[in-house]
C-alpha cells in the first residue's frame, strides 16, 4: 500500500499531435442516461480523451471502456473529430465501428457510444447550440416593454378535440356510475338482511333424557363396532350400565372415553336457542348466546 501511495500518477494520454487549441464558443458533450439526460460535458480543450484511467478528462467507469479509449479533437477550422483507439470493444458513431486512429467527423446531433456502456453521448456544435438557445430563450421575451407578460407560446390543434367530452360531462357520468353501483350494493344488503330476519330458526328444542338416551346409542355402537380404543385396548371392556338421569349419563360418558372431568356446570333450561358455548381456561365462567 505505501508503495501505491508513493507512487506518481498515470500521465495522461498524449493529444493528437494535429488538434487545435479551440477558441470560444466551444462544442459540447450531452450525455443520456436511459433516454434521460444526465450531464453536460464542454468541450474546451484541443483534445478531450475519454477512458476509464483517472486522469481522462472524461472518465468513463464502465467495466468495458479502456484506460486510453478514445479522443475528441478539434480540427484546425473548429471542426470536431472522433479519434478511436485500438480497444476490445471499440467506438461507434451514429451505430458504425469508428475505425481506431482515423479522424472520425462529428457532426451536430451525432451519437457516440463508448464500448458497452449503456450511456449515450450527443455532439452539440456551438453554432447549433447557440442557435437553439437564442431560440428558447427568445420564448420568454416580453411582448411589450414594462408589460411583464411573456409570449404566449403556440397552441397546437388537438386532433381530438371533436369526439372528447367536456370535463364537466366527464365528471357528471363518473358520479352518476358510481351513485348507481352504491344503490345496487345497498339493495343486495337489504334483500339478504330482510331474509336473515323473516326466517324462522330451526332446532329441536331441549328436553331431559335426550343425554341418556344418547349415552347408551353409543355405548350400544362400540359394543357392536368391536375392539376398544387403544387407551382402553388392554382393559376389560366395561358392562353395559342402565343410564337412569344426565347425571349417570355424563359419568358415563366420561367413563368411557376417559375425559378428565374434574368439575360440573349445571345450567337451566334456555329460553332461546343457544347457538354458542365457550368457557374460559380455568373453568370459572361460562358464557352462551
Amino acid at each position: 500500500d505505501a508503495e501505491m501511495a508513493d507512487a506518481p500518477p498515470a500521465a495522461a494520454p498524449p493529444a493528437e499531435a494535429w488538434a487545435a487549441a479551440p477558441s470560444p464558443p466551444f462544442h459540447a458533450l450531452e450525455h443520456y442516461k436511459d433516454g434521460a439526460h444526465a450531464g453536460t460535458t464542454t468541450l474546451d480543450a484541443a483534445a478531450t480523451s475519454v477512458g476509464r484511467d483517472a486522469n481522462a478528462r472524461l472518465a468513463l467507469l464502465h467495466p468495458t471502456v479502456s484506460r486510453d479509449h478514445a479522443a475528441i479533437c478539434y480540427g484546425a477550422d473548429h471542426a470536431l473529430f472522433l479519434v478511436a483507439r485500438e480497444t476490445s470493444y471499440g467506438t461507434t458513431v451514429n451505430g458504425t465501428a469508428a475505425a481506431p486512429g482515423a479522424k472520425t467527423p462529428l457532426p451536430d446531433g451525432a451519437e457516440v457510444r463508448f464500448a458497452l456502456s449503456s450511456r449515450r453521448y450527443v455532439v452539440r456544435l456551438a453554432a447549433a447550440r447557440g442557435a437553439r438557445e437564442v431560440e428558447m430563450a427568445g420564448a420568454d421575451l416580453p411582448v411589450a416593454f414594462g408589460s411583464g407578460r411573456g409570449a404566449k407560446p403556440k397552441e397546437k390543434p388537438d386532433a381530438h378535440a371533436a369526439t372528447k367530452r367536456p370535463r364537466s360531462e366527464d365528471a357528471d357520468a363518473a358520479r352518476a356510475a358510481l351513485a348507481e353501483r352504491r344503490k345496487k350494493r345497498q339493495a343486495e344488503i337489504d334483500a339478504l338482511a330482510k331474509g336473515m330476519v323473516e326466517a324462522a330458526p330451526t332446532y329441536t328444542p331441549w328436553a331431559p333424557g335426550v343425554a341418556a338416551a344418547e349415552a347408551a346409542a353409543i355405548e350400544d355402537a362400540d359394543d357392536a363396532d368391536g375392539p376398544m380404543p387403544l387407551a382402553k385396548a388392554d382393559a376389560p371392556a366395561p358392562e353395559q350400565e342402565e343410564v337412569e338421569d344426565e347425571g349417570d349419563a355424563v359419568a358415563l360418558l366420561a367413563k368411557r372415553w376417559a375425559l378428565p372431568v374434574s368439575h360440573e356446570v349445571a345450567l337451566a333450561g334456555p329460553d332461546k336457542a343457544v347457538s354458542a358455548i365457550a368457557a374460559d381456561p380455568s373453568g370459572g365462567r361460562v358464557l352462551v348466546g
